[in-house]
């Protein structure tokens, strides 16, 4: 079962990519109109080129600032190419330079718009810069918003020059006191949306439809697990019937916007306990075949982190498989009890981490949980029936 359900993680990875291309509107760079289906995957590097469908099972193709000079996928971002002044610095602290003013290179590139309106924001992020730009309704002209760290008497020092620049050109008539939240304004796109965002709706009137990144959501279930644990001693090829243990347990659930809600990440708190009498025969001290009576009691509290993928992800129905990471807080507790003698045992029940093939209807899940077996003489699977009890999606 654990071969095939990597195996199907694979297979869903791989297949899976070929369903994130979304509805767009393409401005061509003969100032045409196309529409038709991009590839979007959330990404904070800016995208320079575009995979385009003119329907979803056509054949797609490349697209690149040669031919458009707008991407507007819809309801997702929409991206323009535009000549901009790109800041040339390293933001590493071990590669910071000692001027304090920026050197500015002219770059044709596609940019993100993350606000419209009079004034309108934009965002640049490849593998050499982070930066916004704006404009504003009389002029055409892309301006750069400037930060920089640099080195003074060795100490790193902070030109913050996007300040000044809102400060000067990017206010609003009726309300000036807009302008003291610059000074307090970091330089980090929820905070300077939100400034664009008062200032156009200052100007305007009309309240700015804000754009909400999507950061994924938080999801809490409560469990209820049917344990079947086996006990092995492969040395005096002993093995019990499936021993069923119930327990109660939770699982915090962190699904990630990436490809349509494809992955997650989930934590899985469990405890489990249990105990088996078994009987064997053995050599006494005088060398005598007797029967003995043994007890083995194991019990561990485990925090695994698993990673779950989603093949069949529907609104109402979805289908996951859970895979192990490295990652586990764990501890047990073990002892055997032998003709009425204790004795700490090595024998720990598998709890670090498992793997799940699971189904959601709604707010239901059922889940098939393998965790294998540990030092040969365990063997754990679960029934985990789940109910969601709390979802941060909006």
């Amino acid at each position: 079962m654990n071969k095939f359900l990597l195996f199907l993680s694979l297979i869903s990875i791989f297949g899976y990519s070929q369903e994130n291309y979304f509805p767009a509107k393409i401005i061509k760079s003969d100032s045409t109109e196309m529409n038709g289906f991009v590839r979007y995957v959330e990404n904070r590097k800016t995208p320079q080129e575009f995979q385009f469908k003119d329907t979803k099972t056509s054949k797609s193709i490349t697209l690149t600032g040669l031919e458009v000079i707008s991407v507007d996928i819809i309801n997702k971002v929409k991206y323009i190419q535009k000549t901009i002044s790109v800041s040339k610095h390293s933001n590493r602290a071990d590669f910071l330079d000692s001027f304090k003013e920026f050197k500015l290179d002219e770059k044709t590139k596609f940019i993100e718009e993350l606000v419209d309106g009079e004034f309108k924001l934009y965002y640049l992020s490849d593998s050499d810069v982070n930066q916004f730009f704006y404009s504003n309704a009389n002029s055409n002209v892309i301006l750069p918003l400037l930060v920089k760290e640099y080195i003074n008497d060795n100490k790193i020092m902070l030109n913050e020059d996007y300040k000044i620049e809102l400060y000067k050109n990017v206010f609003c008539e009726k309300n000036i006191l807009l302008k003291n939240e610059i000074a307090k304004l970091d330089y980090k796109e929820g905070e300077i949306i939100t400034y664009f965002n008062k200032i156009n709706e200052c100007n305007s009137g009309v309240k700015q439809m804000k754009k909400q990144k999507d950061y994924g959501y938080l999801q809490i279930k409560g469990t209820l697990e049917n344990n079947f644990i086996k006990f092995i001693d492969k040395n005096v090829d002993f093995e019990t019937e499936n021993k069923i243990v119930f327990g109660l347990g939770a699982e915090f659930e962190y699904i990630l916007p990436l490809y349509k809600y494809f992955f997650s990440f989930v934590v899985s708190p469990t405890f489990a306990s249990v105990k088996n009498v078994y009987s064997y025969d053995a050599f006494d001290n005088n060398g005598v075949i007797t029967s003995f009576t043994g007890e083995l009691k194991s019990s561990t509290l485990s925090v695994p982190l698993n990673l779950r993928i989603y093949p069949i992800n529907k609104t109402n129905f979805k289908a996951y498989i859970s895979l192990p990471t490295f990652i586990t807080i764990s501890t047990y507790k073990s002892k055997v009890v032998n003709n009425n003698m204790e004795y700490e045992s090595f024998v720990e029940l598998p709890g670090a981490g498992f793997l799940e093939l699971g189904f959601r209807f709604k707010k239901f899940e059922l889940g098939l949980r393998s965790y294998g077996g540990s030092n040969g003489y365990m063997k754990r699977n679960v029934i985990s029936m789940k109910y969601n009890v709390f979802n941060s999606k909006k």
